[in-house]
């Protein structure tokens, strides 16, 4: 299997903004035709999992997180606020003013990943 953005995200969201938050990144994810899993942390028996990637982020209890897994590991991409920070990015050169902090830029994250229809199914984890 290759590298997978995966999302942690949560089947009960406290806040409509949570719910909002996390349908916006399903949205970017497939208007890019980006593959994606998601691990739904309200599910009791992914508790260590969640647990792992809460330990990796540093935000315990924060909805939704991205992930990229892969062959060699998971890493941390960001929160929703810096996964779509990075994605406004890419309107602008770098180097410009207008660009979020740390001027980061999602589609280097994502260019190496399959794309929809090669062979690397959309799915759940945990639902």
């Amino acid at each position: 299997m290759g590298e997978r953005v995966m999302m942690l995200v949560t089947s009960l969201p406290g806040t409509n903004e949570i719910e909002k938050n996390q349908t916006f990144l399903r949205q970017l994810f497939k208007g890019r035709k980006v593959p994606f899993v998601e691990l739904d942390g309200a599910d009791q028996s992914k508790k260590e999992e969640r647990e792992r990637l809460f330990a990796m982020s540093g935000k315990r209890g924060g909805y939704p997180q991205v992930f990229i897994e892969g062959p060699s590991g998971t890493s941390y991409v960001g929160d929703f606020v810096d996964v779509v920070g990075m994605a406004d990015n890419e309107d602008y050169p770098p180097g410009d003013p207008r660009q979020k902090p740390a001027g980061r830029h999602l589609r280097p994250i994502l260019q190496a990943l399959p794309r929809e229809g090669q062979g690397t199914p959309q799915g759940s984890l945990g639902k």
